[in-house]
């Protein structure tokens, strides 16, 4: 399985942050490089079990893939799987608080073409990993940026 991982410091608060990565119709904007839209399936709050369903993909490759929370320990860390047909990803999401500052975690592991990995392997060292990794820097400076942003209007906002 290939593997591609991104982290970075966010000047917000863990829950800050962790709000933020939880909201899954905010994943086109988050995940810009990899989401074009999201589905909500489930009903209620997200959590482990939570499924929703997402258009995009890697590259021209695009496709719905459905997506399920496999693990869910708040404020801290979730695992979302996903099932893309050619491709099974495992998305994880750490936070880790410091100070005033959170310091955010992605990693992507995936194997594409599991039926046929020789043509898999070959593609996943050609073409898609250094893709996957683009993709996954981008979230993860978007969710810097976006979380930023709003938590400092936010504590504008307060102090006014």
């Amino acid at each position: 399985m290939a593997r591609v991982e991104a982290s970075t410091t966010i000047r917000a608060p863990q829950e800050y942050v962790w709000e933020l990565v939880c909201d899954v119709r905010r994943y086109p904007e988050i995940s810009s490089a990899f989401t074009e839209r999201v589905t909500y399936v489930s009903d209620g709050p997200v959590g482990k079990g939570t499924v929703y369903r997402e258009y995009g993909g890697v590259g021209p490759m695009k496709a719905e893939s459905e997506w399920v929370i496999t693990e869910f320990t708040e404020p801290t860390r979730q695992v979302h799987e996903g099932d893309l047909g050619v491709m099974q990803p495992i998305l994880t999401i750490e936070l880790t608080p410091m100070g005033e500052e959170t310091r955010l975690f992605q990693a992507l592991d995936f194997e594409l073409l599991p039926r046929v990995r020789p043509v898999g392997r070959l593609l996943e060292a050609l073409f898609v990993k250094r893709t996957m990794q683009r993709g996954l820097d981008d979230t993860v400076g978007n969710v810097k940026r976006i979380a930023e942003r709003e938590y400092e209007a936010e504590s504008k906002r307060s102090v006014t």
